[in-house]
C-alpha cells in the first residue's frame, strides 16, 4: 500500500502543479500589445455591406484608460490612468488595425476602456461628453463615427479590441412614385429640404445626440437630371445631421406628355423629421394624378 500510495502521489503532484501554473497564467497573463478589430454599425438591415468597414486608408482616434478591475470605470472614471489620448490608429491587415506607435496591454490587475471615432483630427474626448464632435457643418462631407467599449483586461480580449462604430450622422434617402398618366414622362432636376439644420455639435454622453446651431435653412439634397425616376425609383441619399422638427420637401420635375410639356414644376409636402444618430429614414415620394406630392416614410423594407 505504501508503495502504490507514493506512486500516486508522485502522478498527481505534476498534474496539480500544471494546473496551478496555468491558472495563474489566466489570472496573470504577460502584457501584450493592443490591436484592434474594426467593423460599423449597420444602419438597417438592408444596409449596403460595403458601408460596414472602416475606409482602409483612414484614421481612427482612441483614448484609452486604465483601472483597478476590482472597481471597474464606473467606479473608477474619476481617477482612471490615461494609457492613450488621441492615439493615432491605422489600418494594419483584414480587419485590424494597430496604434502607429506599439502601445501594451495594462498589467497589475487593471483593466482598460477604449474610447474611439473617425476620423482623426475632427473629433475629440472628455469623461463628461464623451466622443464630441464640435461645430460640425454638412458641407465638410465627413463620415462621422463614434463608439466605446466595455470594461477589458488582455486576458478576456486575447489582446484585441474589438471597436464596433456607429455613425453619430444618419443616413435619409428619397424614392419617388407616380401616378400620373402613363404616358407622361417625368425628370426631376431639384429636391430641396427647407427649414433644416445644416450645422452643430455632437455628444455620445449621456446619449449620443446633437444639439443644432445656426438659422435653419433651405438645402439642395439633389441636383441634377434624373429621368424615367415615377416607378419608385431612387432619386438621392445622403448622411444628414440628425433633428426633430418639420420640413418642407420641395421637388421640381419636368413633365413631358408628348403634346406638352410643363417645364420646372414645383411640388412641395410637409415631412416631420425625428431623426437619430445611426439610423437610415428613408421617404417615399408619392405625386397622385391631382398632381399632389405626399410622403410615406419608413417603407425600407419593401425594396430589395
Amino acid at each position: 500500500m505504501t508503495g502504490r500510495l507514493a506512486y500516486l502521489i508522485a502522478a498527481v503532484l505534476p498534474l496539480a502543479t500544471a494546473l496551478s501554473c496555468s491558472r495563474s497564467f489566466r489570472e496573470e497573463p504577460e502584457r501584450g500589445c493592443i490591436q484592434f478589430n474594426v467593423a460599423v454599425a449597420a444602419t438597417t438591415k438592408a444596409h449596403d455591406a460595403g458601408a460596414l468597414t472602416h475606409p482602409e486608408d483612414g484614421v481612427i482616434g482612441v483614448w484609452a484608460y486604465s483601472f483597478p478591475s476590482s472597481e471597474g470605470w464606473r467606479d473608477a472614471s474619476g481617477t482612471a490612468s490615461p494609457e492613450m489620448e488621441d492615439e493615432k490608429v491605422v489600418h494594419f491587415d483584414g480587419h485590424i488595425w494597430r496604434p502607429e506607435e506599439e502601445r501594451l496591454w495594462a498589467g497589475g490587475g487593471r483593466s482598460m476602456k477604449f474610447f474611439a471615432y473617425s476620423p482623426h483630427g475632427r473629433g475629440g474626448y472628455d469623461k463628461d461628453a464623451g466622443i464630441r464632435f464640435d461645430a460640425y457643418s454638412l458641407s465638410e462631407g465627413e463620415d462621422l463615427m463614434f463608439c466605446e467599449t466595455a470594461d477589458l483586461d488582455y486576458g478576456s480580449s486575447l489582446g484585441t479590441v474589438k471597436l464596433a462604430f456607429t455613425r453619430a450622422l444618419c443616413r435619409v434617402e428619397f424614392r419617388l412614385l407616380s401616378s400620373l398618366r402613363s404616358d407622361t414622362e417625368l425628370t426631376v432636376r431639384k429636391l430641396t429640404l427647407c427649414g433644416m439644420h445644416t450645422s452643430g455639435d455632437f455628444r455620445s454622453l449621456p446619449l449620443p445626440g446633437w444639439t443644432v446651431s445656426g438659422p435653419a435653412e433651405d438645402f439642395l439634397f439633389f441636383d441634377g437630371e434624373l429621368a424615367d425616376a415615377g416607378n419608385a425609383g431612387h432619386i438621392c441619399g445622403a448622411y444628414m445631421i440628425p433633428q426633430s422638427g418639420t420640413l418642407r420637401v420641395e421637388l421640381t420635375c419636368d413633365l413631358d406628355t408628348g403634346g406638352s410639356s410643363l417645364d420646372g414644376q414645383l411640388f412641395g409636402a410637409e415631412l416631420q423629421a425625428d431623426w437619430e444618430p445611426g439610423r437610415q429614414y428613408l421617404y417615399l415620394l408619392k405625386l397622385g394624378r391631382d398632381m399632389k406630392l405626399t410622403i410615406e416614410k419608413d417603407i425600407y423594407d419593401n425594396y430589395e
